[in-house]
């Protein structure tokens, strides 16, 4: 039995976008459990993590885990509010299954939601919907249990085994330009500029890279083998219009009826000319 796996965003009224509205150029990424949540708070400035912090207090009595540099760590108890209905509520209702984090920037919440069959995926959207406008970023019909050997990834940090060496020439190369296309410096001018001689940066870099390959190799493994059909929607306008509005997406294909079902009225947005 394949699954269908859906990536939406919405513009969904709580606590956690008011938070985020507030203090501007921040992302939550939250992860939620029967009892409670875990939020990771991060923004541009020193001074906005600290506001973020506070609000994220304030509003939700939520505990601070650790503080790092423009990041932090905050435990939220279940605050046990339905009005509106939380977006993992609607899913449990819904009999979908939402994976989590959901990612809270601005006024939008963006996630990933694995349902067995359209019908589900469709009644969880119509759901959603009556709470504010929905976008369809992206839809798989045929997700098997891949899926789920992805997840293995998380089980291992993306720098575990890296030597803080690595990791650093890695950002210098990162913030040079070294890995631009095409690049926007010469190899010679960033290994001159951290005092290393180009082979010594260059082992460096390379042991690194492999350290952040062989740490996300489960999920690679499993994104390589999937071949779901998948849908590119333009990018999401400035400012959504008010109102109720169905899942956004483009005819043609296999998916064009799948998108048509899950919209519940037949219509979708015609694609735009390339050109």
């Amino acid at each position: 039995m394949s699954l269908v796996e859906g990536r939406l965003r919405t513009t969904h009224p709580c606590p956690y976008q008011e938070v985020s509205i507030e203090v501007p150029g921040s992302t939550m990424l939250r992860w939620f459990d029967p009892g409670r949540s875990v939020l990771l708070l991060s923004n541009r400035s020193s001074r906005g993590i600290r506001k973020l912090i506070a609000l994220v207090h304030e509003v939700f009595r939520a505990t601070a885990l650790a503080l790092e540099d423009s990041e932090a760590l905050a435990l939220v108890p279940d605050l046990g509010w339905t009005d509106p209905q939380s977006i993992e509520g609607l899913a449990g209702r819904s009999g979908v299954w939402i994976v989590p984090p959901i990612v809270v920037q601005g006024e939008s919440e963006s996630f990933r939601v694995l349902a067995r069959s359209q019908d589900e995926l469709r009644a969880f959207a119509t759901s959603l919907r009556r709470t504010g406008p929905v976008e369809l970023l992206s839809l798989s019909s045929q997700v098997g249990l891949d899926t789920f050997r992805e997840l293995q990834s998380t089980s291992a940090h993306l720098t575990e085994g890296m030597t803080s060496a690595q990791a650093r020439y890695l950002v210098a190369a990162w913030d040079a330009g070294l890995f631009d296309v095409p690049s926007r410096v010469r190899w010679g001018t960033v290994s001159a500029a951290v005092g290393l001689s180009r082979s010594t940066f260059g082992e460096h870099l390379r042991k690194g890279q492999r350290r952040l390959l062989e740490n996300s190799l489960a999920a690679l493994r499993a994104h390589a083998a999937r071949t779901p059909e998948r849908v590119l929607l333009p990018q999401r306008p400035a400012r959504l219009p008010t109102g109720k509005s169905p899942l956004r997406g483009t005819r043609g294909g296999t998916n064009g009826a799948l998108r048509a079902h899950l919209v519940g009225d037949g219509r979708s947005t015609p694609r735009r000319k390339m050109g």
